[in-house]
């Protein structure tokens, strides 16, 4: 349960101007969890977070770093299967 995390790096588009590491360093003690991904929106690794949140019966999540459309589509495709999530 609890609050996590996914940062996206977008294939280093983004890590070229924000360092996770500074920002994980930084939100470390307020949340429950925190997975780096390099390319969140790809098939493959949206499956795998499905499975990871399924595991871990996450309360809410927040997304860093990913394209926000592409954040709202993943969103609706993570509640459609985890109703658990809060999305907002």
């Amino acid at each position: 349960m609890g609050i996590g995390v996914i940062f996206c790096s977008c294939a280093g588009q983004i890590t070229e101007k924000i360092s996770f590491e500074k920002l994980k360093d930084f939100i470390n003690n307020q949340v429950d969890w925190i997975e780096f991904f390099d390319i969140a929106c790809s098939e493959e690794i949206r499956r795998d977070i499905i499975k990871l949140l399924s595991q871990r019966k996450t309360d809410g999540l927040i997304i860093l770093g990913a394209h926000p459309i592409i954040k709202v589509q993943f969103l609706i495709t993570l509640f459609k299967v985890l109703t658990l999530i809060n999305i907002w």
